[in-house]
């Protein structure tokens, strides 16, 4: 007898999973190579953390013993921009990332090694990011010899 398991999410830019900044989405890996993605809608010039939390972070399996949670970003076009592999609670993967085009970006929650298990994904915005001097002639920066 044969059993299959229905993956939660494609990896896909035609993936059912959203995520709204300010929340978090709860989903599982079912099996090995299992890559979830999540949209998510993000403004220029805001910053934008992501926190991936498995059995370090206690949001969930994903992880744990030999494994290693995974976060992966990609921009407008499904394109890689950016993983983590820590940073963030308890060493589960954490990114922050300030956009320059706002659109539709994808998260990706995965484990380094392939292996299977539950987490949760966040998102919190951490403000519009001020340019503190301007790429002119009429910058206000100086720098002293």
């Amino acid at each position: 007898m044969s059993y299959t398991t229905a993956d939660d999410f494609s990896a896909a830019t035609s993936t059912t999973g959203t995520l709204t900044v300010g929340g978090q989405v709860s989903g599982n890996l079912e099996l090995a190579s299992d890559k979830d993605w999540f949209k998510v809608s993000l403004q220029a010039g805001t910053t934008y953390v992501f926190d991936l939390l498995g059995a370090d972070g206690g949001g969930g399996t994903l992880g744990a013993g030999s494994k290693e949670a995974r976060l992966s970003l990609y921009d407008t076009g499904g394109y890689f921009k950016e993983s983590a592999i820590n940073n963030g609670v308890g060493g589960d993967p954490r990114l922050s990332y300030t956009p320059t085009t706002s659109g539709t970006y994808y998260l990706e929650a995965s484990d380094l090694y392939d292996g299977t298990g539950t987490y949760t994904l966040k998102a919190t915005s951490a403000g519009a990011t001020a340019d503190d001097f301007s790429a002119a002639t009429s910058t206000t920066g100086t720098l002293t010899v």
